[in-house]
């Protein structure tokens, strides 16, 4: 990405001093898209090794978002009122307890999988699969909102020029589509065929591919099964 664009053109916004209230898109009962409701709600304060973000973007998805609103989350318990909004990106706006991995002022994308730290996946680098696994926005109130606290492992700091929804969009898109990789020990040379490609994750597969194998080529419907 070019950075000549200034940082407000890119989406992103300064870390202002920190409001008590906040405006977010929440819902009171579960439906259609006209559920969601704009409501002042106090603004939530980092707790230890928790960071503060000022949320510039974040991402619509089939499960966390629309399933989740529509009340038909297959695997979590959502009670309203609730605040929606998982992969997400903004600024540092406030640190916690704790807290000298980012300074205020970063810009960050926000990795959604809260995971314990402690358990044997965990212990293994596999926090994807951790024992007590939450995620911001279903377990947690998430960015739907103008601030989101959430902890600061999860925060990854943004290169210059990185537009503020491209970061959002890449914040787990990324890290799962790098993830196939690995654990399917792809090499240099190998084909991948990725179903689904015109999704948000299958169009992130089939362009992180050539570039993690230099000399991988992507299969696509385009050329027959």
């Amino acid at each position: 990405m070019s950075d000549t664009f200034t940082v407000s053109e890119l989406g992103w916004s300064g870390a202002l001093p920190v409001p008590a209230t906040m405006k977010a898109m929440l819902f009171r009962r579960f439906g259609p898209p006209d559920v969601l409701e704009q409501a002042t709600v106090g603004t939530p304060r980092p707790g230890p090794g928790e960071v503060l973000v000022r949320v510039a973007a974040v991402g619509i998805g089939r499960l966390l978002d629309l399933t989740a609103r529509a009340g038909n989350h297959p695997y979590a318990t959502i009670e309203p009122p609730h605040i929606l909004g998982a992969d997400h990106a903004g600024t540092v706006a406030a640190l916690g307890e704790g807290v000298d991995s980012v300074q205020v002022g970063d810009r960050v994308a926000v990795l959604p999988g809260v995971a314990c730290g402690t358990c044997t996946y965990c212990a293994e680098g596999r926090e994807e699969v951790c024992d007590s696994l939450t995620v911001i926005g279903t377990h947690h109130p998430g960015a739907y909102a103008q601030y989101c606290a959430v902890p600061a492992r999860n925060v990854h700091k943004v290169p210059d020029g990185i537009p503020a929804a491209m970061a959002a969009s890449l914040a787990l898109l990324g890290a799962v589509a790098a993830n196939q990789m690995t654990q399917a020990g792809l090499r240099s040379g190998h084909w991948v065929l990725v179903q689904g490609a015109s999704s948000a994750l299958g169009s992130t597969t089939a362009a992180y591919a050539p570039g993690r194998l230099p000399v991988a080529q992507p299969i696509t419907h385009d050329q027959g099964t």
